[in-house]
Formats: structure tokens, C-alpha cells, sequence
């Protein structure tokens, strides 16, 4: 009896006890370009800005340039550090997106260093994997597309290819390890004046407020497989309390 219940304790052991593998790597990204946008800076950097509330401008007809002192609306493809122990299969935050929206200017551009009502970006996310395989970094080429309106309704991003995210790699993606990747997906991680839906890539986020839209890889874990070595003990042990009860009887 006691060899059997010691049989069975390594078995036990040996079907749950999955090592954990570590998924690690950094995501960032930086804009590459404006579509149709009178004064939106945009062209360079992780941070896309333009012109927000009109107590932020100040402008002089004759002697002097206007200049942005106040709100200004921001979009910022965050550089983020991720490393996460995984054992079981679910998401992995890799990435975010922030989004703060000044109030809109009632001036139409270009008067009085207003912002057209609807323009785009374009920018480039990367994401380089570091564990449990160092691979090649790999990117994508994504669109942003801004509806600028004062409120109400509130303003919008849409046109994101949400549903299309694979950061340049074929998926699935083997991480080795046990680790694949199957796809990417975004979230809104935090934002109480605003929605997003995964479905229409549709972001909406009222005036004078923060939101944030998380991305997150899913994640599918392997079954560890069971060491020979293993297996071998596993038989020697029964065979063991089967020799035992042989000699009872």
C-alpha cells in the first residue's frame, strides 16, 4: 500500500507540476505622419499633439507668432516593459495606447491656430520579444483617424485596424517554451468618460479627460510533456506494489 500511495503522490505531481516560462520583451511605436490636420504635430516622436482648449493660444495680428500655452489634445504610443510569469493560457498586457482630449476650439483651422475637425495619423508599433526566445523586433504600420468636434458629443478615434494587430509577425507566433502567441487584441484599461468597441475599433473619450487602451497578446501554453526518466520510475514503482501484493495473497 505504501508504494502505491507513493506511486500515485509522483504521478499527481508529475501532471500538474507545469514549470512557469517567462513571456518578456518591450512594445513601443512613434507617428509617422498627418493626414489633412492644420496644426497637429505628428510627424515624429510617440506623441501626437493639437491645439485644445482656446484659453491655450495666444495670438497677435502684427509682431508676434502665436503660441500653445495651455491644453493641448495628446496621443502617445506608450514604450512599455513587460514581463510576466505564465503557466496557463490567457492575456499578457504587452503595450498602451493613452489618449488625453483637451477641449476643442470653437475657431475653425487655420484662423486662430484652431485644429480641422477630422484628420488622420499614421504611425508605426513595434513590439521585440526577449524571452522565453530573443526574436528579431517586428513592426506594423497602423491609422488613426480623429474626429475633433466640441462638445457635445465628445471626440473620437476610429479606423484602427484593432482586429488586424499582429505587429508584422505571422501568427500564431511560437515563443518557444511552450508559449504561442495566437493574436493581439485592445482594451480599455481605464478611462470613466469613455467606450471603446472591439468590434468597430471605435474609441470615444469626452473633453478634459485621460483614457487608456491596453494591448494584450493571447497567450496559449503547451502541455508540459512527462520526462522519460520519469515515466521510467513511475513503472518501476508499480511495479513494486504489484510484487508486494502478489506476495500478500
Amino acid at each position: 500500500m505504501k508504494a502505491l500511495l507513493t506511486t500515485t503522490a509522483i504521478a499527481a505531481m508529475m501532471t500538474v507540476g507545469a514549470q512557469a516560462a517567462t513571456m518578456s520583451g518591450q512594445t513601443s511605436g512613434e507617428f509617422t505622419g498627418v493626414v489633412n490636420g492644420t496644426n497637429v504635430y505628428g510627424n515624429s516622436g510617440s506623441t501626437a499633439i493639437w491645439p485644445g482648449d482656446n484659453t491655450g493660444y495666444r495670438f497677435c495680428f502684427i509682431g508676434c507668432i502665436g503660441a500653445f500655452t495651455e491644453d493641448q489634445s495628446k496621443l502617445t504610443i506608450q514604450t512599455v516593459d513587460f514581463n510576466e510569469d505564465v503557466t496557463t493560457a490567457g492575456e499578457v498586457a504587452v503595450g498602451k495606447v493613452s489618449w488625453y482630449n483637451a477641449s476643442s476650439r470653437a475657431d475653425p483651422a487655420p484662423y486662430y491656430g484652431g485644429t480641422d475637425s477630422q484628420f488622420g495619423l499614421n504611425a508605426n508599433m513595434s513590439i521585440d520579444y526577449a524571452q522565453p526566445t530573443d526574436l528579431d523586433a517586428t513592426s506594423q504600420a497602423l491609422s488613426f483617424s480623429i474626429d475633433n468636434y466640441i462638445n457635445p458629443p465628445g471626440d473620437s478615434i476610429s479606423s484602427l485596424i484593432f482586429s488586424d494587430l499582429d505587429y508584422g509577425s505571422v501568427l500564431p507566433l511560437d515563443l518557444g517554451e511552450g508559449l504561442t502567441v495566437t493574436g493581439y487584441s485592445f482594451v480599455l484599461d481605464d478611462g470613466s468618460d469613455s467606450t471603446f468597441d472591439a468590434i468597430s475599433g471605435l474609441w470615444t473619450l469626452n473633453e478634459d479627460s485621460w483614457a487608456h487602451l491596453s494591448i494584450v497578446a493571447s497567450v496559449d501554453v503547451a502541455p508540459v510533456p512527462v520526462p522519460a526518466a520519469g515515466l521510467m520510475l513511475l513503472g518501476g514503482l508499480g511495479g513494486l506494489a504489484a510484487l508486494r501484493r502478489k506476495k500478500k495473497s
